[in-house]
């Protein structure tokens, strides 16, 4: 039930990159997460930003390529910019805890053409 309910959002795709109100905002963070999942990790962590951050980890495994979410979109920038490893990006991007380096270059190189990010 839970997949379905993910397959079947709305807000999901877009062609703009988050910003860190995205990542931030409770409010913001929830409309990346259907109620039914959010729900069910509510009941498993008690932390409601942990919630969110999990649940915004699983949205991307169930959904096929191009949906990118607020938390893992963050982590995989801030991770380059820490650490610059692709190896390290490519670890957990595998887990489902962060984007892939292509994506990570890919904002690099928007961000490069539209300096108003």
């Amino acid at each position: 039930m839970i997949k379905e309910r993910i397959r079947t959002m709305e807000l999901l795709r877009s062609n703009e990159y988050r910003n860190h109100v995205d990542i931030v905002d409770k409010q913001e963070g929830k409309k990346w997460v259907p109620n039914l999942l959010l729900l069910f990790m509510k009941r498993l962590v008690h932390s409601f930003f942990k919630c969110l951050c999990f649940s915004q980890c699983i949205v991307p495994a169930v959904l096929p390529k191009g949906v990118v979410t607020p938390v893992p979109f963050g982590v995989g920038v801030s991770v380059e910019k820490s650490f610059g490893s692709k190896t390290l990006l490519y670890a957990l991007s595998r887990l489902g805890f962060s984007v892939t380096p292509e994506d990570v270059v890919r904002f690099k190189q928007s961000s490069i053409e539209n300096p108003c990010w």
